[in-house]
């Protein structure tokens, strides 16, 4: 009892080390993805300013208009029961290897990340969908009507999350892709298992 006690005090200890660990490079990635956006919107709005105006009468687009069109349109394409699955491993995988030698890796320790990884993931997920349908809704009622010069009927959050996953239905990614993308994954599992035989 007291060592169940003893494993379960260390995985939190080593759980809060981690989040402590990865926190820095949180920041950056958030920091590098604002402004991979911030240059997709740029791009995206110079091209769509030479030549959409001109050519069909819509009016000029900013560059965070087109940030927040870019991002909703990449929703609509992203796969996200291959991007949970591609979470929960990597998230798993690096906790594994953070945690590999220490005395506490034994089938409870497993348990514990695996559960802690799935709901990190699932909450990833679900937190990025809400933040994409706003994204999509704010587009629709707001970004559309000035870009196109025409009233559009105003869609809450539930019209547009079920838009949202009719048009992830019909224009989401191909499935070649996630499954290239779980092969590299599972290679990665495969050599991270091998590694750790060798060390056991």
């Amino acid at each position: 009892m007291l060592t169940t006690i003893k494993n379960v005090k260390e995985i939190v200890r080593s759980l809060k080390v981690s989040f402590v660990l990865a926190f820095p490079g949180i920041i950056v990635a958030i920091i590098l993805s604002v402004l991979a956006f911030m240059f997709h919107g740029f791009v995206f709005s110079c091209f769509w300013n030479v030549a959409i105006p001109a050519m069909f009468g819509f009016r000029t687009l900013t560059t965070f208009s087109a940030m927040i069109l870019c991002l909703a349109l990449g929703s609509i394409r992203t796969n996200y029961i291959s991007t949970m699955s591609f979470l929960h491993t990597k998230i798993k995988n690096s906790l594994c290897t953070k945690f590999k030698e220490k005395e506490i890796w034994d089938v409870d320790f497993e348990n514990t990340v695996n559960a802690f990884s799935l709901i990190s993931s699932i909450l990833l997920t679900v937190v990025s969908i809400i933040v994409y349908v706003i994204l999509i809704m704010y587009s629709w009622n707001i970004i559309l009507p000035g870009l196109l010069g025409m009233e559009l009927y105003h869609i809450n959050f539930v019209q547009t999350f079920a838009f949202a996953a009719v048009a992830n239905y019909l224009f989401s990614k191909s499935s070649k892709l996630s499954t290239e993308i779980m092969n590299s994954v599972d290679i990665q599992v495969t050599e991270v298992d091998k590694q750790n035989d060798i060390d056991i």
